[in-house]
């Protein structure tokens, strides 16, 4: 483990971690550190983020999905469907609506 002076991961376990004495940096590949930062065994070095240039398509996807399906009222619609109840409700158009971001990073560019 001494040879090891960065380290890249997505999910770590810091429970299940060696020390790395020599480490110099971490690098998170996903979204969020909230789940581990205030872990009493994350190394005291400094932490960075590693994104692709453009941003992560995944996350972008994910968001756009969630637009939509709220744009579209989906969720109202599968409580219908469940019910049983035949719903007909008038069609915002996309430019009707705002989608706000909160912040203005790479998702908000």
């Amino acid at each position: 483990m001494k040879d090891i002076e960065y380290l890249a991961f997505m999910h770590p376990d810091f429970d299940k971690l060696p020390a790395f004495p020599n480490l110099k940096a971490m690098f998170s590949r996903s979204a969020g550190v909230e789940s581990f930062v205030q872990h009493p065994k994350l190394p005291k070095v400094p932490l960075g983020k590693v994104e692709p240039s453009g941003g992560d398509p995944m996350m972008t996807e994910y968001t756009v999905m969630h637009v939509l399906r709220l744009h579209r009222d989906m969720p109202g619609y599968q409580a219908a469907q469940a019910k049983k109840e035949w719903r007909r409700v008038p069609i915002v158009r996309p430019e009707q609506r705002r989608v706000g971001f909160l912040g203005f990073g790479m998702m908000a560019k």
